[in-house]
């Protein structure tokens, strides 16, 4: 790779943004932006051999919302329109494991999978009238309704009982896996929700482009797009590298001698940086001072 000049490279960019630029005074973060351009410069001119590399990852930009009835109808059309449950399947899962609707046919509000187990088995414990059920559970509308959930229970809950199980499921794993910094993309989301979906045998769940859009939209997952510079040195010939090192041991040698082995440390294994320290020390009125230098 030829070297590079960087009053070329300014130019360049001199040129791109010159029908942008307007009067104004600097502010801290141009400041900011200039100090690592100028250290990205200085690297390539330090480098033999430079790349960009360019990564898209996912991350939450803000708090996500919790999944309601609506989102959930509104993921399964998306599933059905990009050729999820047939209409004879559909048919059957809608009458068996959709949310109970209520005679004035307004959406019905979420009830966890659990208080429904529980309301249940209370209401066939010991064949319980309806008015006990109800006294108990105050949720419990209608007395069709523990004969919906009771066939909801049947087949492992309903469809917003499976639909909110699959998105809490994927949505952990992608909190677990950028805690650990790891950069996912959109078919690891939908790699987890089918995988999910076969374990609680929903086998129509194809974790469609339409499922996984407001999945992250309720979630406030964004991607985002990551710049990697990267610089390489090539390698040096062997004889190079013999002649650098007889250089180096002519250099330091005397300096060894001066100070003696004991002074003599390897900073490529105690990891020290170059610099000059005075350390002072008090013997009772003697004060000592002495001069190290960390090479």
């Amino acid at each position: 790779m030829s070297k590079i000049n960087p009053m070329n490279v300014l130019i360049l960019l001199k040129n791109h943004f010159q029908p942008l630029s307007y009067k104004s005074p600097t502010t801290s973060s141009e400041e900011v932006l200039a100090d690592e351009l100028k250290g990205i410069i200085q690297a390539c001119l330090l480098s033999r051999t430079y790349e960009v590399e360019i990564v898209h990852d996912l991350v939450m930009d803000g708090t996500g919302e919790d999944m309601d009835v609506e989102d959930i109808r509104l993921m399964q059309l998306e599933e059905e329109e990009e050729g999820g449950p047939s209409s004879s399947s559909s048919a059957q899962s809608s009458a068996q494991s959709t949310p109970y609707t209520s005679p004035d046919k307004k959406p019905a509000e979420f009830i966890d999978i659990g208080y429904k187990r529980r309301a249940v088995e209370y209401w066939k414990s010991g064949k319980m009238s309806f008015g006990s059920v109800q006294s108990k559970f105050k949720r419990v509308k209608h007395q069709q309704i523990l004969y919906e959930w009771d066939k909801q229970l049947a087949v492992g809950g309903s469809n917003y009982d499976k639909y909110l199980l699959i998105c809490n499921f994927v949505l952990d794993y992608f909190r677990r896996a950028k805690a650990k910094q790891i950069i996912i993309h959109d078919n690891q989301l939908r790699l987890w929700g089918a995988s999910k979906a076969r374990e609680i045998g929903m086998d129509n769940f194809t974790a469609s482009k339409g499922w996984l859009s407001k999945f992250k939209t309720k979630n406030k997952i964004v991607s985002r797009k990551i710049t990697k510079f990267i610089t390489r040195a090539s390698s040096a010939s062997a004889g190079e590298i013999v002649n650098s090192a007889t250089s180096f041991v002519q250099t330091v040698l005397p300096h060894i001698q001066n100070y003696g082995p004991h002074c003599v440390f390897n900073t490529d294994q105690s990891g020290f940086n170059l610099e000059e320290r005075w350390k002072h020390k008090v013997l009772g009125t003697l004060r000592r001072r002495r001069k190290v230098f960390l090479l």
